[in-house]
């Protein structure tokens, strides 16, 4: 197999691309097309950070981004990260389930979870366990 024809990198396993337009399964194309060009830099900013075993991400954003919630630092990421949560790309890591996988409390980061439905991790089931507890 020549270099040009290997999938390298982290995101190698996706689920399968939904070609059927009459069912209600989306997959990651069809909810990356919903999220704006900032949005998706966003995402695509947030998975520098990506861990494959259970699909947890981070950014560190500039400090007012976290701290002054009346900044447009703040305003900019809570928008950009909302539209990506909406298309359900992602979610934002609540500090019980942070806990609970074992990330350090660090002030300076936003935790994520990757959707495990469009991009599958190591430990998968709970890493679906914890997606299915924000959509309810």
């Amino acid at each position: 197999m020549s270099d040009t024809n290997r999938i390298t990198g982290a995101f190698q396993v996706i689920s399968p691309i939904a070609t059927n337009t009459n069912t209600v399964n989306t997959d990651i194309l069809e909810a990356m097309a919903k999220v704006s060009q900032a949005g998706q830099v966003l995402f695509l900013e947030i998975k520098k950070n990506y861990n494959f075993i259970n699909n947890v991400c981070w950014i560190e954003p500039v400090e007012d981004a976290i701290s002054d919630k009346k900044s447009t630092a703040y305003k900019l990421l809570s928008r950009r990260s909302q539209e990506c949560i909406k298309a359900k790309l992602l979610i934002r890591l609540k500090a019980e389930d942070r806990r609970h996988l074992g990330l350090k409390d660090n002030p300076n980061r936003v935790y994520f979870m990757l959707n495990p439905h469009f991009i599958r991790c190591k430990e998968l089931s709970l890493a679906v366990a914890i997606w299915s507890e924000y959509l309810r």
